[in-house]
């Protein structure tokens, strides 16, 4: 599968950031299923946005506690992150500390 920039750069910043290989699957794909569900990229996307998935994850789709809060973590990550970084080149050598592997 052809990744585009956006993924690439959020799949490289979890990579950084020490996440396991199937965290990194997972989270690309929530967020991949949050900016499926408005057919926009997840870019264009905002804070009532995600307010409206959260919603829609819980009332319509009746989603399991597990994946809302694996959704949530992942859009976080993107948008404090990945997204961030997007928008401020200059802070690529920010505080941000590589996570320790879990055992």
């Amino acid at each position: 599968m052809t990744m585009t920039p956006l993924r690439q750069r959020m799949s490289d910043d979890l990579h950084l950031r020490n996440y396991s290989d199937r965290t990194v699957k997972a989270y690309l794909r929530c967020v991949r299923n949050f900016a499926l569900h408005f057919g926009k990229s997840p870019d264009e996307l905002g804070p009532a946005h995600i307010r409206e998935y959260q919603l829609y994850l819980v009332k319509q789709k009746q989603c399991s506690w597990a994946v809302f809060n694996q959704t949530v973590c992942a859009l976080r990550f993107f948008y404090n992150t990945t997204h961030d970084h997007l928008r401020d080149r200059a802070s690529s050598f920010g505080s941000d500390q590589p996570r320790g592997r879990r055992h």
